[in-house]
């Protein structure tokens, strides 16, 4: 799922657009208003924490660019609590995720993708603690989540796409990539992004560019729900599309070696591969493109039984033994 999201913002936005997360103070209150900041660190709350009154704010309103639902269709209660499946909201901080031994204090170097991490409970508590706890503020003030209110920036937080789809398409990042597709829902709209109008206009794209199939269902962006239906020629056709532009969408997806593929396909490192991977419990996949050949593929194990290292190995066996029958039929 997370090529068709990235395909589909590159389409929509281009690799330049930016992302912001703005700061503003009216009286005594703190506004803070974002599209989404997925890359935005625990680290990087002191530098504007510095330049606000927080001293003087006895109130914090968040404009939400997202509807409440934190949680996608489809989604297993179970993975509530772990960190790969945290709260999707356009403001947050370390994907909406903590350490388990968490003071707000002395993380500059928090991953929230490695070790024992929890999700946060309340994107927007957290959000303030870490912003009043980087200048040895403790009495937080009373916090207002809502979808209007009035901002004169002075201090903003940008990301671009670019740097965004590295991110995500590079270790697979599940929050990246549910950010940017409810972001998708909102492109067009006034209201908040929800699931379903990220579905729409994902849809609607995809039907522009004729690579809509019969029983084709799209309900996240990361492809935790189950609920997702892809098949494998619609997944290589997206990618021999992608080719046709330059390659400059491909180019975020990892290569062996690298992110996601960095101990796969080593021996195919010549070949020039830009591949995305996918798992779930009994699935594995893998989509991408090889420059080499100027060929697209994509490739599901589904309803395995096996151990994901299992199903994976299965998965490059199936890659390697199609790009040596290709290299003979060549010759």
């Amino acid at each position: 799922m997370k090529v068709v999201t990235g395909f589909s913002a590159y389409r929509l936005l281009g690799n330049d657009f930016i992302f912001k997360t703005e700061f503003g103070t009216l009286n005594h209150t703190l506004v803070v208003a974002g599209t989404i900041s997925p890359l935005l660190r625990n680290e990087n709350m002191e530098e504007f924490a510095e330049d606000l009154p927080l001293e003087n704010i006895s109130n914090v309103f968040y404009r939400n660019a997202f509807d409440n639902t934190f949680y996608g269709p489809g989604w297993s209660e179970e993975d509530n609590s772990k960190c790969y499946q945290s709260k999707i909201s356009s403001i947050s901080i370390d994907e909406n995720c903590t350490s388990v031994h968490d003071d707000a204090k002395g993380r500059e170097r928090f991953d929230p993708h490695g070790g024992e991490n929890i999700p946060v409970i309340d994107p927007y508590y957290h959000f303030t603690r870490s912003l009043w706890s980087s200048i040895g503020l403790e009495d937080l003030p009373q916090i207002k989540v809502g979808m209007n209110h009035d901002l004169t920036a002075t201090i903003a937080h940008e990301e671009t796409l670019y740097e965004i789809l590295d991110h995500m398409e590079s270790i697979s990042c599940n929050f990246s990539a549910d950010s940017l597709f409810k972001f998708l829902g909102r492109i067009d709209k006034r209201r908040n992004g929800s699931w379903q109008e990220a579905t729409d206009v994902v849809v609607s794209l995809l039907s522009k560019l004729k690579l809509l199939q019969p029983g084709l269902v799209i309900v996240d962006g990361s492809g935790l729900s189950r609920l997702n239906r892809l098949t494998t020629s619609f997944l290589a056709r997206l990618v021999y599309i992608s080719s046709k532009e330059g390659e400059i969408f491909l180019r975020h997806l990892p290569s062996p070696g690298k992110g996601t593929l960095r101990n796969r396909l080593l021996e195919m490192r010549d070949l020039d591969i830009m591949a995305k991977t996918g798992s779930l419990a009994g699935v594995s996949s893998l989509t991408g493109y090889i420059e080499r050949f100027k060929l697209s593929f994509s490739i599901i194990v589904n309803d395995s039984n096996n151990n994901e290292e299992e199903i994976r190995n299965v998965v490059d066996e199936i890659l390697v033994d199609a790009i040596h029958r290709y290299e003979k039929v060549s010759e």
